[in-house]
């Protein structure tokens, strides 16, 4: 599979556009580098050196955004009101970047974040006078327990 075919595969190109129109703010070169550091990967070979700066200039700006949204959030109580949050905190995007950093984690992290994530909005439900409750089976809350029952 060539490298455009590949490209064509996985709809880079769409995915880009509406990246973008999203808000995204890659450059031409940033997004060229991409799109060869992925095909680079799908073939197994290793990055280029200029391929890993891309990748850290891409990661450094992702911890930037992500350490602006805290103190966005922080600060909602003053100028920055409810509004404004909510027109940056797109639900589909944020329940998207939190599926990604939940993902991200190894199995045995997994749950720990996920947990995480429902103490901190546990509140939300309670306020209405709900909670979250999960519910496990016996085998996937505790790998490898083996209850004795046949």
């Amino acid at each position: 599979m060539t490298k455009s075919e590949y490209l064509k595969h996985i709809g880079f190109d769409g995915r880009i556009r509406r990246g973008r129109e999203h808000g995204a703010s890659l450059t031409d070169v940033q997004e060229a580098y991409l799109a060869d550091a992925m095909f680079t990967n799908v073939r197994r070979k290793r990055m280029t050196d200029t391929q890993r700066g891309v990748k850290k200039t891409l990661m450094d700006k992702c911890r930037t955004a992500i350490a602006d949204l805290r103190l966005l959030a922080d600060l909602s109580g003053g100028w920055i009101t409810n509004d404004d949050l909510r027109q940056v905190f797109d639900r589909d995007a944020l329940a998207k970047m939190i599926k990604a950093g939940v993902m991200a984690q190894n199995e045995q992290e997994r749950r720990k974040y996920a947990d995480h994530i429902l103490r901190a909005l546990g509140s939300t439900y309670a306020n209405e006078g709900e909670e979250i409750q999960i519910v496990r089976l016996l085998e996937t809350h505790r790998p490898g327990f083996q209850t004795g029952l046949r």
